[in-house]
């Protein structure tokens, strides 16, 4: 019992905090989409970022997604949850971001489509 509540236990929370963060980014992806139809397709649009009670400006492209030509990780602080920079990894890749969280593949973002996939 105790190694259930000492070793798997805390797993499931990381597990689960990992994926209410990709749940924010993927909220946060179609709220910028919208605001994006809603503003007459602007060049970017500002959403709050709520982490930080701020707003943000978010680049967005011609298909109406968020742009990641200003870098997968300033994208992830602009869309995602609190997930410590130092446990974060990201790359670019075409028109593509690939997460990782302690070296391991976390999810992509493919913004042509808008698309997310978790590993």
């Amino acid at each position: 019992a105790a190694r259930m509540v000492l070793i798997n236990e805390p797993q499931k929370w990381r597990q689960t905090e990992l994926d209410i963060a990709v749940s924010r980014f993927i909220d946060s992806l179609w709220l910028a989409r919208t605001e994006w139809m809603r503003r007459g397709k602007p060049k970017e649009v500002a959403l709050l970022n709520e982490s930080r009670k701020q707003q943000v400006k978010i680049v967005m492209n011609s298909q109406g997604w968020p742009s990641v030509e200003q870098g997968c990780l300033r994208l992830w602080q602009q869309l995602g949850g609190e997930i410590p920079a130092s446990a974060l990894q990201a790359k670019a890749e075409l028109n593509s971001c690939y997460y990782e969280v302690n070296q391991q593949a976390w999810f992509s973002y493919h913004d042509k489509q808008g698309q997310v996939v978790r590993k």
